[in-house]
């Protein structure tokens, strides 16, 4: 699959605009999955060399927000945003703002695509005011950098194992599955029967046993050994 290249950039814009690419070796699934799981968003989106991570927050979906706080030298930094779309393996857009209560009206786009050599991502954003391109540049380089090292850090780590079904169909994000036992929900008298549609997984990084969902409204996490990849 072909990442979707199409945008606002597509149409005449007063404004500077900057695009930075960057290809991992590593599955479009993979490196998408940065970018769903907090421990590993956090660990490279808005970071600086040096910085302290103060907290994070992260919901993966369009309408979702998120929030990295950093300490760097005597100043306390949060990066806040908003998604506006979140397509699967495909196209990220945002808003974000820098520092307390500022506005979010920097707009960037990341969109994925499947190469010979891997997986290929590009930023495409706006600046304000023209001397800032090649900073922002720079900066974008260095958090595609830092997701690489962090990717690359976790499959050293032996985290990248490929989750998969009762009949050993590799899962990845957003498939859906078919329960294939009655489950127990532990502490409740909620049982997810025999054959329950769950739309929408999430992978657990460093667990390829189980996965994350929600059915009819409740967050659960289900052993991979009773499910079955629809």
């Amino acid at each position: 699959m072909v990442g979707n290249d199409s945008s606002i950039w597509d149409t005449p814009n007063p404004m500077p605009q900057i695009e930075v690419k960057y290809t991992y070796s590593f599955p479009i699934e993979t490196v998408f999955s940065a970018f769903t799981e907090i421990t590993k968003f956090e660990a490279f989106f808005f970071r600086s060399e040096g910085g302290i991570l103060i907290s994070s927050e992260l919901t993966p979906e369009t309408g979702g927000q998120f929030t990295i706080t950093e300490k760097r030298g005597d100043m306390t930094i949060p990066h806040n945003g908003t998604f506006l779309e979140f397509d699967a393996n495909e196209k990220i857009a945002f808003v974000f703002g820098v520092g307390e209560g500022s506005d979010q009206s920097n707009y960037v786009e990341l969109f994925f695509g499947t190469r010979p050599s891997g997986t290929e991502v590009t930023v495409k954003t706006e600046i304000e005011p023209a001397e800032m391109v090649d900073r922002s540049k720079l900066g974008w380089t260095q958090i595609l950098a830092g997701l690489e090292k962090m990717l690359s850090a976790d499959a050293g780590a032996g985290v990248m194992l490929p989750t998969k079904d009762s009949q050993g169909n590799t899962l990845t994000n957003e498939d859906s599955v078919k329960v294939i036992k009655d489950l127990n929900v532990k502490g409740s008298s909620m049982v997810v029967k025999r054959g329950t549609l769950v739309k929408r997984i999430r992978l657990i990084s460093g667990n390829n046993e189980e996965v994350d969902c929600k059915v009819d409204g409740v967050a659960l996490r289900l052993e991979t050994q009773w499910l079955q990849k629809v």
